[in-house]
């Protein structure tokens, strides 16, 4: 009852259904499941290891403290808002003691609700240009045509529940999914969806031991590197910018701006929501090479999770968050060696979702999109739920 609820939740909330809906769905799963909790029934539900709690603990640490001392609290306080549907979606799982396979269906479907309002947008846009069409057709829970990056990075979870799952109907249902997912992806033309496939199916191939990979693995080591020496180059000024193909590369603009104002408020940062603040103060003081775009509107979000954790938060806000993400990768990495069976197959899709996170990081997410809360928190759930096996394990025979 309660996981069906938070399904509920989860697929709303990549919808433009009204908040006090999905909300609803999600305030009454809680209630469920803090009035009939999994302990209860089940032996092996255990607390979560004190690593992830400690650093879980000092990530919103992090939160409260930048926000008590930012420079405009109300703003502060709606930018962590943004992580309570989350950190309530992991505590239904844990309570319930949903397994690795519920979460990963569960991971399954929110990516699927995220590809088919993309693809009910494009519908009614005529197939305009996506980011004109999502200005139109504007859907709180997705702003930009990047946040289609949600169903890239879920994209082995959506494949697991493909060759996996017993239920024939699951199995039509995300096949169906994968089928509605090529149009939008196309239609977006997401450059850093693009590197996400190619990333996923690198670790993939480091992970199950296929040496058919190889040859990908090295062509896309020898493009970062023609990249990086493009790039060099271009600072250097030894290539004629004016002979290289147009793009967007306002990113840098941004990126480069915030950088500058590194030691403004170095330890606790100008407060979450606040990236605009270090970009304006940066951009209006710096001289960059002209080939270099500049981002004319609004900046709320640094297209970095890193950067922006170190410019909103600060050195503690970093260091939480990379240990957090340390953390939540060694437990799942460690849950991969340590299980067999179906559920190993299920962790390393979770484990692959979770490096294109850490990757997509680099370029686009920010915890101000609550799509990025909830799907971090789901893979929090995926670290801390026991698995099938251990399950049957722990319980004592009838």
């Amino acid at each position: 009852m309660p996981t069906a609820a938070v399904a509920l939740y989860l697929v709303m909330s990549a919808t433009d259904v009204p908040t006090g809906f999905a909300h609803g769905a999600l305030l009454f799963a809680c209630l469920y499941a803090t009035l009939f909790p999994a302990w209860r029934q089940h032996s092996d539900v255990s607390p979560p290891s004190p690593p992830l709690l400690l650093s879980l603990a000092l990530f919103l640490t992090s939160f409260a403290l930048s926000t008590w001392f930012s420079y405009y609290r109300p703003l502060s306080l709606d930018t962590s808002a943004n992580l309570i549907p989350g950190l309530l979606v992991l505590y239904v799982l844990f309570r319930t003691g949903a397994t690795v396979a519920r979460c990963t269906d569960l991971c399954a479907l929110f990516a699927g609700a995220v590809g088919v309002t993309y693809l009910l947008t494009g519908f009614r846009s005529g197939w305009m240009n996506a980011e004109t069409a999502m200005d139109d057709f504007r859907i709180a829970a997705l702003v930009v045509p990047n946040d289609v990056i949600a169903t890239v990075i879920l994209l082995p979870a959506l494949l697991t529940v493909l060759v996996q799952q017993h239920n024939q109907l699951a199995r039509y249902g995300a096949l169906l999914l994968l089928l509605a997912l090529l149009p939008v992806w196309w239609w977006v033309g997401s450059r850093l969806s693009v590197l996400l496939l190619l990333l996923t199916a690198a670790v993939y191939s480091l992970y199950s031991g296929r040496v058919m990979w190889a040859t990908a693995i090295k062509g896309i080591a020898l493009s970062l590197i023609v990249l990086c020496c493009i790039g060099l180059a271009l600072l250097a000024g030894q290539v004629d910018v004016a002979q290289l193909p147009a793009l967007d590369n306002t990113r840098l603009s941004v990126w480069a701006a915030g950088i500058s104002r590194w030691d403004d408020h170095p330890w606790l940062g100008f407060g979450p929501g606040h990236f605009e603040v270090p970009y304006r103060l940066g951009i209006a003081e710096l001289h960059l090479p002209d080939w270099i775009m500049i981002e004319e509107r609004m900046v709320p979000w640094a297209h970095n999770i890193y950067l922006e954790s170190y410019l909103e938060r600060g050195v503690l806000g970093l260091a939480t968050q990379g240990l957090l993400f340390a953390v939540l990768f060694s437990m799942l990495h460690r849950k991969w060696q340590n299980t067999s069976g179906t559920d190993r197959g299920r962790y390393l899709a979770v484990l692959l979702a979770y490096c294109a996170f850490l990757f997509a990081g680099f370029f686009e997410l920010t915890f101000q999109r609550l799509w990025v809360s909830n799907l971090f928190f789901l893979i929090v759930a995926v670290a801390i739920g026991p698995s099938q096996a251990f399950r049957n394990k722990a319980q004592p025979p009838q």
